[in-house]
């Protein structure tokens, strides 16, 4: 396990490549997204957290939310989402690109940390600074899975890809998502 500046204390497990290693999500997924020349580069900047890190992170911007990712019976601000995902998203009516939405959503967040949620039977959060994790976005690294929330510490904006559509906004809660991990 290995610390990152960005979050002091808190631990990272290592890349699981080996498709029968990972029970809860399949790191290698991201093999087929992330060019072979960039993926030291990729690796070394977004990072898995350790289990009990991603537990908190999940349970912090899950509370409230009875099932999340599930379709019919999300409540809590995920289920805002599903009631939405069969028109379109709200920025493309005002004109926007899914890029300028995106930065619109996450303006003010500067290098804070950034999460991506995907859904597992285990949490399954990945962990970089914000510009980072827009850049991994940006260059389409993170659809790993077709599902996936985006969040960061410094604003309740969320982002959320439902089968590849979005992506969707919502506002979670007030919680500090890396309070839980014991950081101040």
């Amino acid at each position: 396990m290995s610390e990152q500046s960005f979050l002091p204390g808190v631990t990272f497990r290592e890349w699981q490549l080996d498709q029968d290693s990972d029970p809860t999500f399949a790191d290698f997924y991201f093999v087929r997204l992330v060019p072979s020349v960039k993926w030291d580069y990729f690796t070394r900047r977004l990072r898995p957290l350790a289990d009990d890190y991603a537990t908190a992170v999940h349970n912090a911007l899950f509370t409230g939310v009875v099932r999340p990712f599930h379709y019919h019976n999300a409540g809590g601000w995920m289920g805002k989402i599903f009631r939405t995902v069969l028109s379109s998203p709200e920025w493309c009516d005002r004109g926007l690109t899914a890029e300028q939405a995106m930065e619109e959503a996450f303006e003010g967040v500067g290098t804070a940390p950034a999460f991506v949620v995907y859904p597992a039977r285990a949490p399954a959060v990945y962990a970089a600074e914000w510009p980072v994790m827009l850049d991994c976005w940006r260059r389409g690294w993170l659809m790993a899975s077709d599902t996936f929330a985006l969040c960061a510490e410094g604003t309740k904006n969320v982002a959320m890809y439902w089968e590849g559509t979005g992506p969707y906004f919502a506002k979670r809660g007030d919680r500090n998502l890396t309070n839980r991990c014991g950081i101040q």
